[in-house]
């Protein structure tokens, strides 16, 4: 029986090695198609599988190596590169048909490029589906590439665009020869304090801060000192809001599956993303939460605890939410302890 979180009642948490997947998305025009396209030249991209909008906008033609069935090419260094084919879904189980039977080489990450004006969610929704993690993938970084000249003002006047930085576990900074000032920093460390903000001039960056994540790149380290179990900090001129949660040294799997579908339950599209790394009461293996408005991914064993974490962390990024109520809740599931 799976509850409202997506985390089945009473069934113990699996391990399993899956394909990581990395999301990449920004507002139109900050530079994330040229800095896939000059990834896709890099060798450190080889055995990556890319999902991008239009062959054309990456300028791939000079790059082919061979064009594959269907919306699929494939590069000199050995990345697979195809276009979304209907939905994300089918693209993904389009990719895991093909490798298995041998028909594009094996791959052992994904990219997938999203549209300038979407919202991450739906996207990280589908990553989190049982059918997409039956075909052996997982969430993995979410990437967001923000203007340095025009970053300001597109946060002011487009939703989507705080969406995308909320949500990110990376900010990649564009066109950092343009940035004036210290302002638009500010108001990305308002709105995400956690993630990895770099620089990057010409779309030109290390494979490895794309496709590698640590314990630091998923939000999950103490935010600097705090007083208390957790911190919770919002956006200057925004509703986003984040709250950090250090848990007890262990909890019950119970008490965390019911504090995640209640927060699922009473938040709703106001719960932009939840992730986190759990100890659970009796198991020596962390569990692993990954979880966009009201889907969370089926539990899942991480092999072993990620070096330099060290508390069980539950961090949720929230639109327009009361943090105390989180924090109230999280008390009274028993994940922190009582208010002193």
């Amino acid at each position: 029986m799976m509850d409202s979180t997506g985390i089945i009642s009473g069934q113990r948490p699996r391990a399993i090695t899956q394909t990581p997947v990395t999301v990449v998305t920004g507002f139109l025009g900050s530079g994330k198609t040229t800095m896939i396209a000059r990834l896709l030249r890099q060798p450190g991209l080889a055995n990556t599988a890319v999902i991008v909008n239009e062959f054309g906008e990456v300028g791939l033609d000079h790059m082919l190596l061979e064009r594959l069935e269907g919306d699929v090419v494939l590069l000199p260094q050995g990345c697979v590169c195809c276009m979304v084919d209907g939905t994300i879904a089918g693209t993904l189980e389009g990719l895991d048909t093909r490798r298995i039977m041998g028909e594009i080489p094996a791959f052992d990450r994904v990219i997938i490029e999203t549209t300038g004006l979407a919202n991450p969610a739906p996207v990280l929704q589908t990553l989190l589906d049982r059918k997409v993690l039956l075909r052996g993938y997982t969430p993995g970084l979410v990437v967001t590439t923000v203007d340095a000249a025009l970053g300001l003002e597109t946060l002011r006047r487009h939703p989507e665009a705080v969406q995308q930085v909320a949500m990110a576990d990376r900010l990649l900074l564009t066109k950092p020869d343009l940035e004036e000032g210290t302002a638009l920093r500010e108001q990305l460390f308002a709105l995400n304090p956690n993630a990895k903000l770099i620089s990057v001039l010409n779309g030109d960056i290390d494979p490895d801060e794309l496709t590698v994540a640590s314990a630091n790149d998923l939000a999950l380290l103490t935010p600097g000192p705090r007083k208390g179990r957790f911190a919770a900090t919002s956006g200057h001129a925004s509703r986003i809001s984040t709250v950090s949660l250090i848990l007890k040294d262990e909890v019950e799997f119970v008490d965390l599956a019911d504090f995640l579908g209640a927060i699922a339950e009473t938040f709703g599209a106001g719960l932009l993303r939840a992730k986190g790394i759990v100890r659970i009461r009796g198991e020596e293996r962390p569990l692993a939460v990954h979880g966009v408005q009201h889907i969370f991914h089926p539990p899942t064993r991480l092999a072993a605890w990620p070096a330099g974490l060290r508390h069980s962390t539950l961090v949720l990024i929230l639109d327009g939410a009361n943090t105390e109520q989180v924090i109230d809740a999280a008390r009274e599931f028993g994940l922190l302890p009582p208010q002193e």
